[in-house]
């Protein structure tokens, strides 16, 4: 470790300039200080000197925010009472002369979330070497990614080592389809409710290898849904070069939620007597969350039964 005294802001700027510039151009610097302030020289209008001293002059004003929206934030708050509409609404600094119905896209985050980013933030203004490297690369307690898949599967159930994240949902079922051990002639099933994201992670999937795709209906009407219907119209439109089912667990144009765990059922009817390279996997856009898989335990459809499940909230 070594220190270096600087004199002031102006040998700063000039010794940025100097390390960051190449050294192949020519630059002149107007080298002024305390002792010497009748020193001159030819100075273009704007130097990358004078810019560099402006600039971190504004950044060090700016940087005192974050200190102190910190320490507001640290402040110990009063638990929130999750039954009380209004507890619940203060934690999100959300405008209140509006009402806010987009936020499955953009979303506000609450009070612990946003005191974690600051924290996190904190860390990487302190140290930003150890901060970064030990959260993405060390195999510690302190590696973000891993810790965040340990808890999932504790959350759910499941191994750590079952859980991959992904930047978003579409992210992750394109992965999911592209991974697909696919040949010439296999097909995926999937229904016409589902996103258009997943109807494309499946087009291009298939196309790319000689693979086919159908799309059926799960119901004729909304005033007709029938929970045995939908699983049993996955079953029969199963084919013998189907190789997996995509469903959506909740629809977001209607907030129809599919019988995930009778789907999983009749499918494994379906496997019992396939080899396993034939088996037909069950892949569900759970974009709406992870945390409802827990409702298996409570003996409610839930994609925890699925073969993949592709998560974009908590």
């Amino acid at each position: 470790m070594c220190a270096v005294t600087i004199p002031d802001q102006h040998t700063l700027a000039e010794l940025l300039v100097r390390f960051l510039w190449p050294h192949s151009i020519n630059l002149s610097f107007d080298c002024r200080n305390d002792q010497n302030e009748e020193r001159k020289r030819k100075l273009m209008p704007l130097t990358r000197r004078d810019f560099l001293i402006s600039s971190s002059l504004s950044l060090a004003a700016g940087a005192l925010s974050p200190v102190l929206l910190q320490a507001e934030k640290a402040k110990p708050s009063t638990p929130t009472d999750f039954g009380d509409w209004e507890s619940v609404r203060q934690e999100f600094e959300l405008a209140p002369d509006y009402i806010h119905l987009a936020l499955f896209y953009l979303a506000s985050h609450p009070r612990p979330v946003r005191q974690a980013i600051e924290q996190y933030r904190a860390k990487i203004d302190a140290n930003p070497f150890v901060a970064v490297d030990s959260a993405i690369f060390e195999p510690t307690n302190q590696n973000i990614p891993l810790e965040v898949c340990r808890t999932i599967g504790n959350y759910i159930g499941g191994d750590a080592k079952d859980v991959a994240l992904t930047q978003n949902t579409t992210t992750g079922l394109s992965i999911v389809y592209h991974g697909l051990p696919l040949g010439e002639g296999d097909e995926i099933l999937t229904t016409t409710h589902d996103h258009y994201v997943h109807h494309e992670s499946i087009r291009l999937a298939t196309g790319r290898c000689g693979a086919t795709w159908r799309k059926i209906p799960l119901f004729d009407s909304y005033s007709s849904i029938s929970p045995n219907e939908i699983a049993e119209r996955i079953r029969k439109a199963v084919g013998p070069k189907t190789r997996a089912v995509g469903v959506t667990w909740v629809h977001s144009s209607s907030g129809v939620r599919l019988p995930i765990t009778r789907i999983a059922q009749g499918l494994a009817e379906v496997n019992r007597d396939r080899e396993e390279k034939d088996r037909v996997l069950l892949i569900v856009d759970g974009v709406h969350g992870i945390r409802l898989g827990k409702a298996r335990s409570l003996g409610k459809d839930a994609p925890s039964d699925s073969d993949v499940h592709v998560a974009g909230r908590f």
